[in-house]
Order: C-alpha cells, then structure tokens, then sequence
C-alpha cells in the first residue's frame, strides 16, 4: 500500500528497471536487502508477460494471467540465489529500525522512543537514517505513514477517521493537513 525509495548504481548499460507494485497485505514485505536485485535471466521474460498481459488482455482474462505471472515471478524471487553485497551496519540499522515501526504505525514515535527501543543514541538513528534514505528518522517515518494512509485512501473502504488512526494520527486534521502538504490535495480528493 505504499511507495518505496529504491536507489541502485548502474554499473554497464544497457539496463532495465522492472517494479511490480500490487495489495498482498498477509505477504510480508521482502527483506530490504532483497527488494532491488541484479537481474536473473528467468525474470527478464517473465516481467515482460506480465507487463504485456497487463496492456493487452481483456477483463478478467487480464486479472487472471497478471495474477498467475505475479505468482510465478515471487516464486522465482524466493528461489534466487542470495545477493552478494550486503548492506553496511550503519544503513543495516535504519531498515532494522523502520521495520519495527511499520509493524504497528498507529503508535507515536519520536527519536528519543526510537533510542530506547534499540538502545543506540538518537545521533546514531539520525546519522542510520540520513545514510539509508537520505532524510532524518521523523520526516522518514511520516513519509511512510502518509504513504500507507494514501494506500489505504485508494484501496480500501475504511474512513478518513479510521485511516488516520491506523497510521498514527490522533486527529484527521492533521492527517489531511499532512496529506495536502504531502499530495497537494487532501485524502478526500484521492478517494
């Protein structure tokens, strides 16, 4: 239900990025090492089906063949072999961190509950942060709320009121204040 950052270095050209972005909520997220990989020859063919199936095939033909190609291509992410770069402890540390609080984003948080929570200075947070997305711990975490709130706005039928309170605001105003600011309109709009 939400965007994410992805950042990679190309290393020769010609390339090719491939995204699929599709509503699983009881499949757990990959883990952040594995969500931008170096290309598998078995991919290639299969992401270019799916994006083909997606513009050419008629409802519900199109829904089922995406669907079966969407399954086939986790199927093949789950059996690749593992990544050899690993991610630095600093950077390590931060998807640690946002893992944990996307678990339950209705909670507050702050950088002092983020310390206690991992028992590391709020400087080191703040410095895991900027490395591993380029914006402090708090702007990040709001980021992410907001992103999931607008999921939540376009994919399902929960009010503004009880979106609000899943990503952690205690008042919808100041979620659509947020989101306006965010978006450049408000959650009604999206919706």
């Amino acid at each position: 239900h939400e965007d994410e950052l992805v950042r990679g270095v190309l290393l020769k050209a010609p390339w090719t990025f491939y995204s699929v972005n599709f509503v699983a909520p009881a499949l757990p997220p990959p883990d952040f090492e594995n969500r931008l990989m170096p290309g598998h020859r078995r991919l290639r063919p299969l992401f270019q089906q799916l994006h083909d199936a997606w513009r050419a095939e008629a409802a519900p033909v199109r829904e089922l063949r995406v669907q079966s190609l969407l399954l086939q291509i986790l199927s093949e992410l789950t059996t690749l072999p593992e990544r050899s770069g690993r991610l630095d402890p600093v950077t390590r540390l931060w998807w640690e961190i946002e893992t944990e609080c996307r678990r339950d984003l209705s909670r507050p948080f702050s950088l002092h509950s983020l310390s206690q929570m991992t028992r590391r200075s709020p400087a080191t947070i703040a410095r895991s942060c900027q490395e591993a997305v380029g914006v402090p711990p708090m702007k990040r975490l709001k980021h992410v709320r907001l992103s999931l709130a607008r999921g939540l706005v376009l994919q399902s039928e929960l009010t503004i009121s009880e979106i609000a309170a899943r990503v952690g605001y205690a008042r919808i105003h100041e979620l659509s204040r947020d989101y306006h600011r965010h978006f450049g309109h408000a959650p009604s709009a999206d919706r």
